[in-house]
């Protein structure tokens, strides 16, 4: 696959969240995959500890919502092998 890129927004303003930075899917940014391979991305307003890599920063009490751009995409993505999952909420408990 190309270039994989998650952007946060704000809901209310549908702009891009200037706190977060534009945030590359590639194994070369640093970003921590698990070890079945699938990669969690954490979304909030402070990083969870130890998860800093995997982190894009959210605004306290304000919505928001991701764009995911693909430059690039090849057969799994179209023949749907490579499949995205739904964001959850992360139980703290």
């Amino acid at each position: 696959m190309g270039a994989v890129f998650l952007l946060v927004f704000a809901a209310d303003q549908r702009v891009w969240l200037l706190v977060t930075e534009c945030y590359l899917l590639q194994p070369q940014t640093g970003i921590q995959p698990n070890a079945d391979g699938s990669t969690y991305i954490y979304f909030a307003p402070t990083p969870p500890g130890g998860k800093e890599s995997n982190w894009m920063e959210t605004v306290q009490g304000k919505g928001w919502f991701v764009v995911l751009r693909m430059y690039g995409a090849t057969v799994p993505w179209f023949d749907e092998s490579c499949r995205l999952s739904e964001i959850t909420l992360l139980d703290e408990s």
